[in-house]
Order: C-alpha cells, then sequence, then structure tokens
C-alpha cells in the first residue's frame, strides 16, 4: 500500500516547515492548541506514525482551499510530491491541478509544470503528465506566462497528439493574452493548413479543423489587445464549418472594433445557421453603444429572424439603447411572436416596464410555442421581483376566467408564486 511512510518524508515536509500547525491538523485531527504545544518534528512523527494513506493525501488536498495561506505553506511539499516518481499518477496529477488552482500563489511551481511538458510518458487509463503540466498552466492564467516559449512548439507540432495540441491552445488563451508571441501563434493556428501539409499531418480533417475553432475561440480572451488578428478572422468567417463561423462571430464581438461590424450584420442576416446568426447578434451587442445605429435598422427588416434577434442584442446594450425605447415599443405589435418577446425582453432591461409590455407578455401566455410561453411567464415573474408586483398579480388575476388553458395555468402558478397565503 501507497503510504506517506513510503515517502522521503522529511524531504517533503521541512521544505515547508512542516506545513505549521494548519496542514498538521488537517492530517491528525489534533486539536490547534495541541499542535501549538508540539515541536516542528514531533509533528512530522505524529504524521508518519499515523501512515497516511493516498485518500488521506486526496483528503487533504480537498478540504485545502488553493488560495489559501495554508496551502502556500504546504506548496514546497507538494512539488517535491510531484517529482517524486514513486508517487502514483493519479495522485500527481491531482496535486498539480491543485497547485494550478492557486493562482499567483503557485508561481513558485511554474517550472515544474514546464518540466512536466516535456514527460509525454504513457499512463494506463489516464492523461500524460504533459496534459497535466498545460492544464495547471491555464488555471495559473498570466502567472504562467514564463511558459509560452514551452507551450509554443506543442501547439504547433503536427505530430504533437491532437488532445495535447488542444490543451496547449488553451494554455496560451489563459497565459499568454499579453503576449504578442501567443497571438501571433494562435492566428497562425486558426487558419487552414496547405493541402500538402494537411495530407502529411496526423490528424483527420476533423481534428485539424477543431484546433482551428480552438484557436479562433482562444483569441478572444485577448479582447481589444488581438485585433490584429481580425484580418485572419474574416477569413474563417467564411468557413464551411458551422462550427468555425460561430466561434468565428462570437471572438469578433469580444475584440470590439467596429471595423467587424459589416462582417456581423452580413452573418446575421445571411448565414444559413441559426446559431451562427444568434453569435453574430450578440457580437454586435458586445460591440457597445456603436452598433445601436445598426441595430436599429436592423428592427426593419422584412424577415422576423433578423429583427427579434437586433431587438434581443438592443436589450443587451442598456441602458445606452433607451434611445431605441420607440423602436422596441413598436415591435411590441409585431405580427411574428418571438420579435414581441424580444422587444418585450428588452424594453425590460431598458426602464420600467409599461402596461403595453405587460399587455403583449399576457398574449404571449397563449401562445403554441412552449418555449414563448416559458420566457413570457419568466419575464412576468421577474417583472414583480422587480417592483411591479401588483400590476403582475392583477394580469395574473384577470387570466383566471381566460378561454385559454395555457393562460389559465400561467394565471394559476403565478398567483401561487406570488400570494401565497391566498387560497
Amino acid at each position: 500500500m501507497f503510504t506517506i511512510a513510503t515517502l522521503p518524508l522529511r524531504r517533503f515536509f521541512l521544505p515547508a516547515l512542516c506545513v505549521a500547525v494548519g496542514v498538521a491538523i488537517l492530517f491528525t485531527g489534533q486539536s490547534a492548541i495541541a499542535q501549538e504545544e508540539a515541536s516542528p518534528m514531533a509533528i512530522i512523527d505524529e504524521i508518519a506514525a499515523t501512515e497516511q494513506t493516498q485518500g488521506e493525501w486526496r483528503r487533504l488536498l480537498r478540504t485545502t482551499t488553493p488560495q489559501s495561506e495554508t496551502a502556500t505553506l504546504l506548496l514546497p511539499a507538494l512539488m517535491q510530491l510531484v517529482e517524486d516518481q514513486s508517487t502514483p499518477p493519479e495522485l500527481r496529477q491531482q496535486v498539480v491541478l491543485f497547485i494550478g488552482r492557486m493562482g499567483r500563489r503557485g508561481l513558485p511551481a511554474v517550472p515544474l509544470f514546464v518540466r512536466l511538458l516535456d514527460d509525454t510518458t504513457p499512463v494506463p487509463g489516464g492523461d500524460p503528465p504533459r496534459q497535466w503540466g498545460l492544464k495547471a498552466l491555464a488555471y495559473l492564467g498570466p502567472f504562467g506566462r514564463d511558459a509560452i516559449p514551452v507551450i509554443v512548439p506543442i501547439a504547433t507540432d503536427l505530430d504533437v497528439p491532437h488532445r495535447q495540441r488542444l490543451a496547449a491552445i488553451e494554455a496560451l488563451s489563459q497565459v499568454g493574452t499579453t503576449s504578442p508571441f501567443a497571438l501571433t501563434t494562435l492566428m497562425q493556428l486558426s487558419q487552414p493548413l496547405a493541402k500538402d501539409v494537411a495530407d502529411r499531418s496526423p490528424l483527420s480533417a476533423q481534428e485539424q479543423l477543431e484546433i482551428r475553432t480552438a484557436a479562433v475561440e482562444s483569441i478572444a480572451f485577448f479582447r481589444g489587445s488581438g485585433s490584429s488578428a481580425i484580418p485572419k478572422l474574416l477569413i474563417s468567417a467564411h468557413s464551411e464549418s458551422e462550427g468555425l463561423r460561430r466561434a468565428t462571430a462570437t471572438t469578433l464581438g469580444m475584440l470590439g472594433s467596429d471595423i467587424v461590424t459589416s462582417t456581423l450584420v452580413d452573418m446575421l442576416l445571411f448565414d444559413h445557421s441559426p446559431a451562427v446568426r444568434d453569435a453574430a447578434a450578440v457580437s454586435l451587442a458586445e460591440l457597445g453603444p456603436s452598433s445601436i445605429p445598426t441595430l436599429q435598422q436592423l428592427l426593419n427588416d422584412r424577415e422576423s429572424e433578423v429583427r427579434w434577434r437586433a431587438a434581443d442584442a438592443l436589450g443587451r446594450i442598456s441602458p445606452p439603447a433607451a434611445i431605441a425605447k420607440a423602436d422596441l415599443t413598436r415591435l411590441l405589435t409585431d405580427p411574428a411572436p418571438e420579435v414581441r418577446l424580444a422587444a418585450a425582453e428588452g424594453l425590460w432591461k431598458l426602464h420600467r416596464p409599461s402596461k403595453e409590455l405587460l399587455s403583449t407578455l399576457s398574449d404571449l401566455l397563449g401562445e403554441t410555442d412552449r418555449t414563448l410561453r416559458m420566457r413570457s411567464y419568466r419575464l412576468l415573474l421577474k417583472i414583480a421581483a422587480g417592483g411591479q408586483r401588483a400590476e403582475v398579480v392583477a394580469l395574473f388575476e384577470s387570466l383566471r376566467q381566460s378561454p385559454l388553458n395555457t393562460q389559465r395555468q400561467a394565471a394559476t402558478l403565478g398567483l401561487r408564486l406570488l400570494t401565497p397565503s391566498q387560497p
């Protein structure tokens, strides 16, 4: 059985000054007073005598907050536990990820994680140490930036296994958001391979596409500092892959540059995928107030699919989109129910709901589409919670005698929640 007694005990605990009183309590369950009175070596002897098992090490990690002072004191011991090749792989992996979640406190472990990136030893039923190190660096975020020169070759090497390249791309998205080198690498990876290179790659066409999509998604984390990637992203906007186009639309919005407005409008108007059109509309909202005039124009589009997405986007920009109040109010009488609901949701975010808005939601409770009814019902509850409880209760009371069963059901449920003391 693997126990702490089989480890070079003093090597693990002396660098951490025995992890002081807090960690000893976690291992032994003794009182704080008893631990304060014991010497450091006595604490070590007590821990060794109890022969801590893997499960107890795991329990220590589960009961210690990574961002705590206790974790900081424990760090040197945990790093040595990872370095010891006799430690079971499952425990080493758990310790590596725990250190990654320490954030700034885990900074001393970056050289250890970099060494793990060279270890591709297969682990039966699990990931190799390289995968642990990449995940831990992603958890560290900007504190792991010194590892970028080692991560980039893993991300770009065509012979590296697919999952490891994806992990390296994720790590770059977290540690490299201020690094031009990381951004340039992701830009390169977002583009299709030359045909002769793609044919030689050990990755399937689907795996190559996943690499591109992951790179595009990662560029979004650079926000405004990633604007130099826009020309490359505009190429991806015309990909045959729905997933890649959707990722591109989302990332363009996160970069926050007005120069992508026309591309996002084209994706909203003409893309055949509802998911891509959704992402384009949300990204127009991400651009902020500068996109309001464009969205106001889209409210007049002949397609209801465009009108409701534009109304939803305006609601996401609130409160600056209050200038579009009149346009959204007009849509409360739109012939398409999904447009009326999107307008109602947008108006609710902009100002105190009007009688017209409440009336629109009342009508929508009678629609045949269950999703529309549920969204309308939930919005009424939000309005009630926002200070208009009496108005919503009155609306539900008026619907108790409705000829439409769906309206009566919604009224009964709503009154049960808002007036629980009434029969």
